[in-house]
């Protein structure tokens, strides 16, 4: 019901941002400056309790009650702030997913002030201190698909050579020395991290036995699936069997290849019809 009140909503937000009802650029400036301010503290709230090791504890609590008491679960599953197995103090909580596309909506701005390469800087150290390797992950792959495709294709849409002003190549290098040094002088707790590209992690274990056993399913209605609300054997939360950490794989067993292939031609389109309104 959420994501339906969403979808509903953006159609007529979008119509009015269209007609110039609403004032994109203030909406973007709004949630550009929301989400700077909570990546800065959760850096703020590293670096304090990395000053002073005793205050792990209280700080770890005062979050958890102050969540819990606006409704986030006090498991972790919406916030995070504590000690990880490794040792790294981490602070995250589910608003740490909007440092990425913020961090990629500076970076790519042309003509930037100061005051972008000063925020650019609190959402990259802000994903580092998230310690979540989702984002990690995505920012790399952001990075390779954007130097790829600004190689390959100018603004003007023809092929062209990589376009990037100076202040951003600067910038870039300094996220590259910066990552360098953390990774040299912590290397041991990152590579631990990222350890779930193998498939001996308990992580990456359950995320492929969940992928056997919605392939196992979707085998059983390959062409048309088995519809939305279903769910393999493997049940990962049983207050939302029909939910999975691995989404492509469950919608193929949901919707069959019919579906999906009708999905994946419906987001070509769009994806389409967007990149001929955006050079337009």
């Amino acid at each position: 019901s959420g994501a339906l009140f969403l979808l509903l909503l953006y159609f007529p937000l979008s119509q009015l941002i269209r007609n110039g009802m609403i004032n994109w650029e203030i909406v973007k400036r709004v949630f550009m400056s929301l989400v700077v301010a909570v990546s800065l503290f959760q850096i703020l709230v590293w670096i304090l309790v990395a000053y002073d090791n005793d205050l792990a504890g209280p700080v770890r609590y005062a979050f958890i009650t102050l969540f819990h008491s606006i409704g986030a679960s006090s498991e972790g599953l919406d916030i995070y702030v504590g000690y990880m197995p490794d040792g790294f103090y981490r602070v995250m909580w589910i608003t740490s997913i909007y440092f990425l596309p913020a961090f990629c909506i500076l970076f790519v701005k042309t003509n930037k002030p100061m005051n972008v390469y000063f925020y650019l800087m609190i959402l990259f150290l802000g994903i580092i201190v998230s310690y979540t390797r989702a984002l990690w992950l995505g920012l790399a792959a952001w990075f390779f698909m954007f130097f790829v495709g600004t190689s390959l294709v100018g603004h003007d849409g023809k092929i062209g050579r990589l376009r990037m002003d100076r202040g951003s190549c600067l910038i870039l290098a300094i996220f590259i020395g910066v990552l360098g040094a953390m990774w040299w002088s912590g290397r041991g707790l990152f590579i631990e991290r990222l350890s779930f590209l193998s498939a001996g992690d308990e992580g990456t274990s359950v995320r492929l036995y969940q992928i056997h056993s919605l392939l196992e399913a979707w085998s059983n209605h390959p062409i048309l699936g088995q519809g939305f609300g279903s769910h393999a054997d493997y049940i990962r939360v049983e207050s939302a069997p029909f939910s999975y950490e691995m989404v492509g794989f469950a919608l193929l067993m949901k919707l069959g290849v019919l579906g999906i292939l009708f999905w994946i031609v419906s987001a070509g389109f769009v994806f389409l019809h967007a990149f001929q309104v955006a050079r337009r």
